[in-house]
């Protein structure tokens, strides 16, 4: 579905001054992508002038831009991730496109989803190592005792003032506290969607290998916050280094286990399944399956974080 994801300015000026009557809009740039209304500001403050990020909900889209500035606030207190600075959330005005939150800009570069294939070697060395690190701080965030979508329960309202960080605050909706069960019924859902689709008739031979897999997981499980969707939109990078410096768009997580996050991100930031197509190797010419190779190994980074940290 498409939506309007432009407001007028005097919009813009009245969202900002309910946050703070003190500032003032220096200019409104609209973002060329995404599904929310996100404008990039230029704003006046006493301390002087501050780059921010105004995102709002367009009419008809659901409202999670409440629960994604809550989102940033916990992990911003009990992290430290890359994540911007909620600077103010505006719940509900029927004047305004609410939810909406402004917050700060971090320094990196945004690329699209699919450009990973014009990246070097090192720069998915780079990448991978960084968001392997990023991924430890995350887990490690003891917030989840079950498995589900991740929710707010927000314990109050907001009229423009910054949220609360209580961590207390991330629910998971409908918590299962069987890993398996839990993926048992995402292969129902996600089987029963295959039949709706031209591949429908693969559905009675992809069910039965799924059910031997999941009764051949075995170990202690343990839920976190997953990420899940760190695709290149998502993320901010050093353009030098290709470090990842920011961390984008909060409104999706789930209370998954590890390793699901691990191969849910590296298949996000892939891209596609031909987006190595223009990577290359020193001898040899699988380039797909060496850059896969590359990405995967350099996320283990990831276990060393782990192993450091407890």
């Amino acid at each position: 579905m498409n939506y309007d994801r432009t407001i007028p300015d005097k919009t813009i000026t009245e969202i900002v001054r309910r946050i703070d009557s003190s500032w003032e809009v220096q200019n409104a740039t609209p973002a060329v992508d995404g599904h929310h209304i996100v404008y990039h500001l230029d704003i006046a403050m006493q301390s002087g002038r501050q780059q921010c990020v105004l995102k709002a909900t367009p009419p008809e889209k659901s409202p999670t831009c409440g629960d994604e500035a809550r989102t940033l606030a916990i992990l911003a207190a009990h992290t430290s991730l890359p994540v911007p600075e909620v600077l103010g959330v505006v719940d509900d005005d029927e004047h305004l496109p609410t939810p909406l939150f402004v917050s700060t800009t971090l320094p990196g570069a945004n690329y699209n989803r699919t450009m990973l294939a014009t990246f070097s070697e090192t720069a998915i060395e780079r990448l991978a190592h960084s968001t392997g690190r990023h991924l430890a701080m995350l887990h490690a965030l003891d917030a989840v005792e079950a498995y589900g979508f991740v929710d707010i329960d927000a314990d109050e309202t907001l009229g423009g003032d910054c949220p609360s960080v209580t961590s207390g605050q991330l629910v998971v909706q409908n918590p299962t506290r069987s890993w398996t069960e839990y993926l048992t019924a995402e292969c129902d859902q996600k089987c029963t969607w295959l039949t709706e689709t031209q591949f429908g008739d693969l559905a009675p031979v992809v069910r039965p290998v799924l059910d031997v897999q999941i009764d051949s997981l075995s170990g202690e499980f343990e839920p976190i916050i997953a990420r899940i969707d760190q695709s290149l939109d998502n993320v901010l990078l050093d353009p030098e280094t290709s470090a990842v410096t920011g961390l984008l768009d909060w409104e999706f997580c789930v209370a998954a286990t590890p390793a699901y996050d691990l191969a849910f991100v590296e298949h996000s930031l892939r891209g596609s399944l031909d987006v190595y197509s223009g990577c290359s190797r020193s001898s040899g010419d699988d380039s797909l399956g060496y850059a896969r190779w590359l990405l995967r190994s350099r996320l283990f980074s990831y276990r060393r974080t782990v192993s450091r940290e407890s």
